[in-house]
């Protein structure tokens, strides 16, 4: 079974507009996490046959949103953790905000991956969806995945959502828990091996 899947978000507006992103590629990644005790993908992802039936339909693949970013990890209807990829890496997102010092959706763009949070006391869950996005990260950076290999310049690399709040936004309130899942899972190995390319 592929651990990525596409479930590409249609109906959204961000997937509409298809925005490519400056220069082509991404300047970096950013890595979010929802904030909320829901770590199924079909909460974000309208993919029933994958992920299962979401009878609100509040998930990314709507028309009265354009708020999506360009994957969610989280667990599918059979309880593994997977990656649903709902915009082209290419393609600008929007899932970090805009503010007074500008937005990482669009000057500069970042490929934007969503990770499904829990209720934060799953380890085994945190272990495997936060090494699925560091898998991401490698792959996309390598070029193994995407619409043109090796192009991640990674000017600013690796963002946490923390991070980009803090240089962009200031006060959000997912920094504390941001950081500290980031400082947990990127520590050593990964960060050198993704930074380091």
């Amino acid at each position: 079974m592929a651990i990525t899947f596409e479930a590409y978000a249609r109906n959204n507006g961000a997937f509409k507009a298809a925005r490519p992103m400056p220069h082509g590629s991404p300047a970096g990644i950013i890595i979010h996490s929802t904030g909320a005790n829901n770590p199924n993908l079909k909460r974000y992802v309208n993919a029933p046959e994958i992920c299962g039936e979401n009878p609100y339909r509040n998930y990314f693949d709507r028309p009265d949103s354009n708020v999506c970013p360009h994957a969610v990890i989280g667990k599918d209807k059979n309880g593994d953790v997977r990656a649903a990829k709902l915009l082209p890496w290419n393609v600008c997102c929007w899932g970090c905000g805009n503010g007074s010092k500008g937005s990482y959706n669009y000057a500069p763009a970042y490929i934007q991956i969503e990770i499904a949070e829990d209720a934060l006391n799953d380890r085994a869950y945190f272990e495997e969806a936060f090494g699925l996005a560091v898998q991401l990260c490698q792959r996309r950076k390598n070029g193994d995945i995407g619409e043109s290999p090796a192009t991640l310049p990674f000017a600013d690399g690796l963002v946490g959502h923390a991070q980009a709040v803090s240089r962009l936004l200031l006060g959000h309130p997912r920094v504390l828990s941001q950081r500290r899942q980031i400082a947990a899972c990127f520590r050593g190995i990964h960060v050198v091996t993704l930074l380091s390319m």
